[in-house]
């Protein structure tokens, strides 16, 4: 029975205590939602280096590369991050007296008996790699590399230029008097 999509059995590798093996694999991305944005993912290659570790569970590693498409925060175009993914996961499943049952550091959320959901793997990692807000790097005259506008050519002020009406709600603490305070 082959395992579900976003599925990867690691059991039918049949590793032995201290062998690995490494697995060329295309995982199915569902779409990204962050806030009210979606980016899309689609199929991802990539190389799984699994090794069964002494004692039980598995030492994973996975390798790739991605593009997620995305809106720009910055011309509101369609722009495309290349995404490079190389992270590790160790899966030490208790049962051991030197391992206490609640210590997550060895436990891999992934990773259920013999299943590795992989799909999960490569969304997260995707996630946690892209940037804080989604707008393409500039060059030396703050220009997008991908639409190649400033924000001021999209209508933002310059810089240090003051803005010809104060927004009406500070109205109230212009009339407040200070004193010598």
């Amino acid at each position: 029975m082959e395992p579900a999509p976003g599925r990867f059995e690691l059991g039918a590798l049949h590793l032995a205590a201290g062998e690995g093996t490494r697995a060329e694999v295309t995982v199915h991305v569902d779409p990204i939602s962050i806030g009210t944005e979606t980016y899309a993912v689609g199929d991802v290659p990539v190389k799984l280096d699994v090794a069964r570790m002494v004692g039980g569970g598995y030492s994973l590693r996975l390798r790739g590369g991605a593009v997620v498409r995305g809106t720009c925060l910055r011309c509101l175009d369609v722009i495309d991050f290349d995404r490079t993914l190389d992270v590790r996961e160790i899966d030490r499943p208790g049962g051991d007296d030197d391992i206490a049952e609640e210590d997550d550091d060895l436990l891999s959320p992934y990773v259920d008996g013999d299943i590795l959901a992989l799909g999960d793997w490569v969304r997260d990692a995707l996630v946690l790699d892209l940037p804080a807000t989604m707008a393409p790097p500039t060059d030396d005259d703050d220009r997008c590399v991908q639409c190649h506008r400033t924000l001021q050519d999209l209508g933002a002020p310059a810089v240090g230029e003051p803005t010809e009406e104060l927004d009406p709600r500070w109205a109230k603490l212009r009339e407040l008097d200070l004193g010598d305070a």
